[in-house]
């Protein structure tokens, strides 16, 4: 059976959720989770558990990688989190020195977005980051606050 999302409303200057510029799914936060952060599935858990439980996104272990999206809310350990899994979100947390159109993918501090390399130098021994990109950044973090828009891009749930 296929399914759509239908445009609800066309206005500018209105709420993605308004206007459906962005899909979000429900999980449960297995930890704490800050609103705007980066949230991967939480790949500790077990069978089926694995696509409902989610963590802080990171690259500092195996199971924190496989990053879904950006929380709206904070949540604590067992709470619901609305996470945004495509499309516009205003307040991601993000690296100071984000531009806009930065490609952006999960970094070493918890729930922050990093700016891709967009060059790849295969001689030396250079380390890259080869994440899949989470999302593209809409604008500049210029007041340094680690907060930016952003579109975040379909990778794991259709």
């Amino acid at each position: 059976m296929s399914t759509s999302t239908l445009l609800n409303y066309l206005e500018e200057n209105v709420s993605a959720e308004t206007s459906n510029r962005s899909k979000t799914e429900t999980l449960i936060a297995n930890g704490t989770i800050a609103e705007g952060q980066a949230v991967a599935l939480d790949l500790t858990k077990t069978g089926t558990n694995r696509a409902l439980y989610c963590v802080a996104a990171d690259t500092g272990s195996p199971n924190t990688i496989l990053c879904v999206g950006i929380a709206t809310h904070a949540a604590v350990a067992g709470e619901n989190v609305n996470v945004v899994v495509g499309g516009y979100y205003a307040k991601a947390n993000v690296h100071a020195s984000t531009v806009a159109g930065d490609m952006l993918l999960i970094s070493g501090v918890a729930g922050q977005l990093l700016k891709r390399a967009t060059q790849v130098v295969e001689s030396g021994s250079a380390t890259v980051l080869l994440y899949p990109v989470v999302a593209i950044a809409l604008e500049d973090d210029s007041a340094v606050t680690n907060v930016a828009a952003v579109f975040v891009m379909n990778n794991a749930f259709m």
